[in-house]
């Protein structure tokens, strides 16, 4: 499973954040969840979103119950309705979407995983070529450059390598478990004018080459065009999460 490396991305995807210890009500849970609370200034004055992402398909036994135990503590007493959880247990998307009386956002995702011997041959892409882009992407997105300072995320990219000189138009982040047995690719952008052309596809078989760990990430159902890449480079799914939001656009 990946639910601790996709915590580990998103604890560092804002230069303002607080994590909290396992919140009561989960402290019996196979495998305690991630809480942690976006702040929107640094002085942490201003709550932009409180996460929570539950690990396990069945971490608590009485879903309502200790949800609602859990509204009561910091920092969600107050700010239910900026809550997000991120969740493999059906019952407790029922109980987010009833705490904010509708749900403003609410998504599937397939975590999918591509075992070792699912690695397949290298693509190439004329006109363009692989390379590693830590410092790039610091310079390109100085406000999410924690995720690679702290985070320790390696930074992919493809280069155009012809005419138009040296430039990034796909990159992709990773995150990698500390017994360097699993990676997860946090995230996978292709730059507009540039997609539909395999550099996504090449950007990933770059990267698998020589990987000998399972290899995860998470992808919106929605996204078929997506899917059908993953599926054709050999990931499967593993399970659905569930993400359940009060803090966006309605969907």
């Amino acid at each position: 499973m990946a639910s601790d490396l996709v915590a580990h991305h998103y604890l560092h995807t804002t230069p303002s954040h607080v994590s909290h210890p396992t919140p009561k009500p989960f402290s019996t849970a196979p495998i305690p969840p991630t809480h942690f609370t976006l702040y929107t200034t640094p002085s942490n004055e201003t709550v932009e979103r409180v996460w929570l992402i539950l690990h396990g398909d069945d971490d608590v036994p009485n879903p309502s119950e200790q949800m609602y135990a859990l509204l009561s503590t910091p920092p969600l007493a107050g700010n239910h309705r900026k809550l997000t959880v991120n969740t493999y247990d059906k019952r407790i998307v029922q109980w987010a979407i009833g705490i904010g009386n509708r749900a403003m956002r609410v998504d599937m995702l397939y975590e999918m995983v591509l075992k070792p011997e699912g690695i397949s041959e290298e693509r190439v892409v004329k006109g363009y070529k692989l390379s590693r882009g830590e410092s790039w992407f610091v310079a390109e997105f100085p406000a999410a450059a924690r995720i690679v300072s702290v985070g320790r995320e390696e930074v992919w990219v493809v280069m155009t390598d012809g005419q138009e000189g040296e430039k990034v138009v796909s990159w992709m982040t990773v995150v990698r478990s500390q017994d360097g047995k699993r990676s997860y690719v946090s995230t996978l952008k292709t730059k507009e004018g540039y997609r539909r052309l395999g550099l996504a596809g090449m950007l990933l078989a770059g990267f698998l080459k020589g990987e000998k760990g399972e290899v995860w990430l998470t992808v919106f159902c929605a996204n078929w065009v997506a899917v059908e890449m993953y599926v054709k480079l050999g990931w499967r799914t593993k399970r659905c999460l569930w993400v359940v939001g009060h803090g966006g656009d309605e969907v």
